[in-house]
């Protein structure tokens, strides 16, 4: 998954699952910008893992998208 891509499952899984967050965020016009740091630190995280422990960039992502894509951006 590339990072546009990363961006673009943020932000629906925030506007079906965090709906208040998703439309504060969208009203305050920082919606991309939070979801696309959100993107930034996954495939950080995405790197290390595949690294350390030899596991393909699927298997990061299952991993480390709870971290920081698919948790609530407003906590």
């Amino acid at each position: 998954m590339n990072r546009l891509e990363m961006i673009e499952v943020t932000k629906a899984h925030w506007r079906q699952y965090h709906p208040e967050s998703y439309s504060t965020l969208k009203a305050e016009g920082r919606l991309d910008k939070v979801a696309s740091a959100a993107a930034d630190l996954t495939l950080s995280e995405m790197e290390v893992l595949e690294k350390t422990h030899s596991i393909s960039p699927m298997e990061a992502w299952q991993e480390s998208r709870e971290l920081f894509c698919l948790k609530d951006p407003m906590k």
